[in-house]
């Protein structure tokens, strides 16, 4: 008994110690190496003062905008502004929320327009451990991934199964303290194997997608998926119930991450750009977000029978990215929009939306 007892106590005062280590290094402003992640805020820290517009989403938005060419159509239209492509795989609304934070410190003199889309609900709950679902998974963010999972799009049994894999993730990661080691020592900054993408990020301002050539048969199959893809949207998008449920649920995950938004300063703008995954979440939410955010831009241009051209099967990498050539065709496409708000005009009534005159 007295054994027991020994060893419940150890057990709790190594949690207790790993978990305020943890807590006390991020109230510190640590950051551990996490991949992608840091080397994209690296570049920002190094060209904060050349960079006007920064597009924050999934992986969706990692592949639909090139700001090499973006930047160049906007130049095309009178407009001189700068933007960059923070898109991450997967990136959910707790990481959202964290580097929106991190943008305001290192945009601190003049922060840049800000422009979000819909996080990704992959929590990489069940995937194998990493430094990024590591740093994440922290009591301070407990709540908002509550929240969010609580909120997601989808039938209560899988939320539940979201929530069960988060309580088991979080058991697990809290008393790891050995894992510190790896955060106050990782070797991976800088080394020979991610230097090649660290000079695309310079290269191409965050836009690292591949050219992707799809075989006629690919192409074929890509385009009979966008049609059932679409057909079988619009014929759930007319139930009352699909809208409360994507198009409710997916502005309750938005809001909070506006309202950060803003309160940190950024004028933000929403876009939802060719991703057929997004397809019935964004044609329902944006009407509620017009609705709630009349003041801010929402763009809305995942739909294909308005915008056939951005999902002709040539410009698809699958059915959920585009490929560099519709990353360029999007780019040019969005630029003209863009630069009438940032010159404080109507975006034009084709995308969808309006604003008023500054």
């Amino acid at each position: 008994m007295v054994v027991m007892r020994t060893v419940l106590i150890f057990l709790l005062f190594f949690l207790l110690v790993s978990v305020g280590i943890r807590q006390g290094l991020e109230m510190v402003g640590f950051q551990p190496y996490i991949g992608l992640i840091s080397e994209k805020l690296d570049h920002l820290e190094r060209n904060h003062d050349q960079v006007d517009i920064v597009f924050l989403g999934a992986s969706d938005y990692g592949a639909a905008i090139d700001p090499v060419e973006l930047d160049a159509a906007m130049a095309a239209s009178g407009c001189q502004e700068r933007s960059f492509n923070f898109g991450i795989d997967g990136l959910n609304a707790v990481e959202f929320r964290w580097l929106m934070e991190q943008l305001q410190a290192k945009f601190a003199n003049k922060l840049p327009r800000l422009i979000i889309g819909i996080p990704s609900h992959n929590y990489q709950l069940s995937e194998g451990r990493s430094t990024r679902t590591q740093f994440f998974l922290n009591f301070s963010n407990l709540y908002y991934y509550l929240y969010d999972i609580w909120n997601l799009p989808r039938q209560k049994m899988a939320r539940a199964r979201m929530l069960m894999d988060l309580a088991l993730k979080y058991g697990r990661e809290a008393g790891q303290g050995g894992e510190l080691y790896e955060w106050l020592f990782d070797g991976q900054r800088g080394s020979s194997d991610n230097s090649a993408r660290i000079a695309r990020i310079d290269a191409r301002r965050g836009y690292l997608a591949d050219a992707t050539v799809n075989t006629p048969q690919e192409l074929q199959q890509l385009a009979e998926r966008v049609g059932q893809i679409v057909q079988e949207v619009d014929t759930q998008y007319r139930s009352d119930y699909y809208d409360r449920l994507y198009g409710e649920g997916t502005q309750r995950r938005m809001t909070p991450l506006i309202d950060t938004a803003r309160r940190l300063g950024f004028d933000v703008g929403v876009l939802f750009g060719p991703s057929l995954s997004h397809y019935l979440a964004s044609a329902t939410v944006q009407r509620h977000l017009r609705g709630a955010y009349p003041e801010i831009p929402v763009w809305h241009y995942n739909d294909p029978k308005q915008w056939p051209e951005l999902f002709d099967a040539a410009n698809l990498a699958n059915a959920t990215h585009l490929n560099a050539s519709g990353a360029k065709a999007f780019s040019q496409r969005l630029a003209p929009d863009l630069c009438a708000w940032v010159r404080g005009r109507r975006v034009p009534v084709t995308s969808g939306v309006e604003l008023s005159s500054s």
